[in-house]
């Protein structure tokens, strides 16, 4: 089963990607796994129909990511929604944010993420991380400027109740970092501005959301538009 599915997902990149961000992806899971000694690919379904199997960001997804975001590392902590096995919180941590969070609900998958930051290779980094095993809506975020990454952990109704969650907690400015965006709508619904499109060929790798400072609303979740 879990080759079949690989294989629908190799040609379905190569399609939407085209071939040179299709091979480019590729290559880069050998080069930078190998580079920054760690081991986070693979492909590990899920149960749930609410919460998706995991499969970890492609690096070079991410770096393209990463730097539409750089200017945003001093003083806004960094959330993996959905954390898996850590690559993203490393790359995190690689490009300078400090107070990192990664939350997730397999303990196994949790486990090997912990794994992968005693064992990588870039020792100078200095972050402080938290590592949550948790239902991201029984989390609550801190009030402070946040970074929230997603990597379509889950379907468009828990996908709901996190944005209500995090922005009823946090009411600073906030980005929210959508990869693979199924549910788009959930955003477009409530508003939430739109600040940059990652693309490659035919395909929407990322959108990378703002949401500004909140003062207007007791609460400070952002209501439904009709």
């Amino acid at each position: 089963m879990k080759f079949f599915i690989l294989t629908y997902y190799f040609f379905r990149s190569l399609f939407l990607r085209g071939p040179f961000r299709h091979f480019q992806l590729l290559l880069g899971e050998v080069y930078f796994e190998r580079k920054y000694g760690i081991r986070t690919t693979g492909f590990k379904t899920s149960q749930s129909d609410q919460h998706h199997h995991y499969q970890a960001a492609a690096y070079s997804v991410l770096n393209r990511v990463f730097s539409g975001i750089k200017p945003l590392t001093e003083g806004y902590a960094f959330y993996d929604i959905g954390c898996g096995k850590g690559r993203v919180l490393f790359m995190a941590a690689k490009t300078g944010y400090k107070k990192l969070y990664g939350i997730e609900l397999d303990a196994v998958l949790l486990e090997e993420a912990k794994q992968n930051f005693k064992s990588q290779r870039i020792k100078e980094m200095v972050s402080e991380i938290h590592f949550v095993q948790k239902n991201v809506l029984e989390y609550t975020f801190e009030n402070q400027p946040s970074i929230y990454f997603l990597f379509n952990p889950f379907n468009a109704e828990v996908m709901k109740g996190f944005i209500d969650s995090a922005l009823s907690s946090n009411k600073q400015e906030c980005y929210i970092v959508y990869m693979n965006p199924l549910f788009s709508k959930v955003f477009k619904n409530k508003g939430i501005q739109v600040q940059k499109i990652i693309r490659s060929f035919l395909y929407t790798e990322a959108i990378i959301y703002r949401v500004p400072k909140r003062l207007d609303s007791p609460d400070g979740v952002l209501e439904d538009q009709i």
